[in-house]
């Protein structure tokens, strides 16, 4: 199959690895609520689940690490890996034209992950190999995420912050006037402030 622009190609993503950990502890939660004693720790571990969820959505990145499947039914001229960023690249396996699963040589292909998102495109003198022409046939395996807590930018881990603070103190959708608001304001700016649209 000849390859082409991504945008052309039917793929999807999937994490098949959860992270341990989230960008924001307990403690940072609590010292910021201002919480003592550990009566609440259970809602409040579920509420940082909840944000750290939610702030992926929004930005549409991997916070913490884990590993994730792209799945295309060719290859394209580029590789673009969503969920950014990547720290590495584990494997690129595919079906050949004989129906035969085949692992592409990391020396065929070159990872830019200094790029969001990060790219894969065949190594100086390679092409892509021909596929077997059916769903599924390119499989990408790779690692995403900040590699540690620290890392995760500030504004990030303080939208989640705030996010969970407004979760616990409201236990309901905040009424003002007529108007409900389901996420804080300042929540949101703070995390959408990573997003940068989407790029297929």
């Amino acid at each position: 199959m000849s390859c082409c622009d991504m945008s052309d190609v039917k793929w999807t993503v999937k994490r098949t690895t959860t992270p341990p950990t989230y960008p924001v502890t307990l403690e940072e939660v609590k010292s910021h609520c201002r919480i003592d004693g550990e009566d609440e720790d259970s809602t409040l571990l579920a509420y940082i689940a909840a944000a750290t969820h939610q702030a992926e959505l929004i930005c549409d990145r991997q916070l913490m690490t884990a590993t994730y499947e792209l799945r295309l039914d060719a290859f394209p001229d580029v590789i673009r890996l969503p969920k950014p960023p990547c720290q590495s690249v584990t494997s690129i396996a595919y079906v050949d034209s004989a129906g035969t699963t085949q692992t592409l040589s990391a020396s065929n292909y070159s990872v830019d992950t200094f790029h969001e998102p990060a790219r894969i495109i065949p190594a100086y003198g390679a092409v892509w190999p021909t596929t077997r022409g059916m769903q599924n046939d390119v499989i990408v395996t790779y690692e995403a995420g900040y590699a540690s807590a620290s890392a995760v930018p500030k504004n990030l881990k303080l939208g989640i912050i705030h996010l969970v603070a407004h979760w616990f103190e409201n236990r309901e959708p905040v009424n003002i006037g007529n108007i409900v608001n389901a996420l804080p304001w300042v929540s949101e700016e703070l995390i959408r402030s990573h997003w940068h649209g989407h790029i297929w």
